[in-house]
This record gives C-alpha cells, structure tokens and sequence, in this order.
C-alpha cells in the first residue's frame, strides 16, 4: 500500500497511530475525507490544548497536516485544509543539563526502581542514546565482542546503520539481563521475553518520587552527556557521532567525503563522561 510505503520510514508510526485514533478519528470518524474542512481541524486541536496538552496539541496538528498533504499528493482531496491552521502555542528549546550530583542522585533512585526499567535508563545514561535505541535494542544486535550494539539502519533516529559503544559499567549491566530463551532477536529490555518494555510514563513517575529533582525527562540524559563530553574537551565531530547524529558538522560536503566514523574516539568519550 501507498501508505504502508509512506511511512516505512518512521519509526514511531505506531505510537504516532494510537494518538491520531484517541484524538483525532472520533471526531472525524469513517467520513468522507473531502468533507473535512478547516474548522474540523481547528476544533480537534483546541479540544486536545484546551486540556493542557499544549505540545502533543502541536504534534498532532503535524501528524493531520502531513497526513492531509499526502491525501492531497494522491489526489484524494483537493487541497490540505490544515495548511494555514496554526499551532496552539510555541514549543521553546528545552535546556536542561543535569549536574553531577544530580546523575547520581537518579542512578542511586534506580535502586528501587523495577526490571527492566531500572537498567535501561542507567543504559542510557552510560550510552548517551535514545530512549528507543536502548528500549527497542535485541540480542541479535549485540556484539559481545566490540562491546557494543550494532543498530540496523532502521533503528536509528539518523536512517543509518551505527555502532553504540558500551563501557564496562554498561557491558555488564547487559550481560547480566535475563534472557528468556534462545532467540536472538529477542528484546534486551523485557518482562517476558515477547514485548518491549514500555511504562516509562508510571516508572518515571514513581522515580521523580524518589529522585525529587526539579523538572528533568529522559531525553535530557543525552543533552547532559553532550555537554559533559564538550566539557571534557572532545570534538564536536565525536560528540555527533556519540548521539547518532549525521547533520551539523558532518552534513553536505563533509559526510559525503569524511567517512571516519570516530568509534574509538567514541568509546573514549562515553567512558570519561560522569555517570554516577
């Protein structure tokens, strides 16, 4: 299918499924897509942002507005009706770097956190990586060996196959994760061994209680062990290759024709970084 082929790519279509089927199909349901107009759109947004879901309001105006614009490239409607909807509110770049103390404070907070949800998040604060390259990691992608995981292009946030280096600390806490059988595709990070973990909003909630911090979420982990490893005097081309990224330093011109990878410099990098 067109849209099966559309969204191949995205790694969180499933998610990005659920929310359009809890805010958005109730109140457009089976109807006929050419009958949606602008104030249809306008509507659902205000109801999500009226409940103070400011920013997941925004996303799904996104969400229909990308999905309209492929309704129109197929000439299923005429035009987009959300293309001059505007967003509910601004959306500021979160700066949040957590301090030495306070990495330590989680990781000892995690003592009384439950499997799998306490060694993952401590895997990303020794990885610098993201939520779903930890979470959604499986046996197959392990290396042992280069003490690290290899990720498929599909997995990664970049759309290219990359290396996470894992230090000690981090080889350990994998290596000591139950299995659940044989099968090396099996999730790293499972209760039974068939599903990926995936109440982080609970287990961060019962953490944040025992690790009272001002405001802070998973993902300011990695901005945190960006800065630390910038602190530390490394380069900013190891610092991308670090979190995955193939954009600033290594765009255009430069990722066409510097093809070193900087994995030792990587390795290097996580392994100096403050983690507890």
């Amino acid at each position: 299918m067109a849209a099966a082929r559309d969204q191949a790519g995205n790694r969180t279509a499933t998610e990005v499924a659920r929310i359009m089927e809890r805010e958005v199909l109730p109140y457009i349901g089976d109807g006929d897509l050419a009958s949606i107009r602008k104030r249809d759109i306008i509507e659902i947004i205000d109801r999500v942002a009226d409940r103070g879901a400011t920013v997941r309001a925004n996303r799904v105006l996104a969400w229909m507005r990308r999905f309209l614009n492929w309704c129109a490239a197929r000439d299923l409607i005429d035009a987009n009706p959300a293309q001059f909807v505007e967003k509910p509110s601004r959306e500021t770049r979160r700066e949040r770097v957590l301090d030495d103390g306070e990495i330590d404070l989680i990781w000892r907070a995690l003592d009384a956190s439950p499997q799998p949800f306490r060694d993952g998040l401590r895997l990303l604060i020794l990885t610098a990586a993201m939520r779903d390259e930890i979470f959604g990691a499986r046996w197959s992608e392990l290396d042992e060996a280069g003490r690290c995981l290899k990720l498929p292009a599909e997995r990664s946030k970049s759309g290219t196959a990359r290396i996470i280096p894992l230090s000690p600390p981090a080889l350990a806490i994998v290596e000591a994760l139950p299995r659940f059988g044989a099968n090396a595709d099996r999730g790293l990070l499972t209760r039974c061994g068939k599903k990926p973990f995936s109440n982080f909003g609970h287990n961060k909630t019962a953490l944040d209680g025992a690790a009272p911090l001002p405001d802070w979420r998973l993902h300011d982990l990695r901005r945190t062990a960006a800065t630390g490893m910038q602190r530390l005097g490394f380069r900013l081309e190891v610092i991308e290759a670090a979190l995955g990224h193939v954009g600033g330093s290594r765009a255009g011109i430069v990722g066409v024709y510097q093809r070193h990878a900087f994995h030792d410099e990587t390795r290097e990098a996580l392994d100096r970084i403050p983690k507890r």
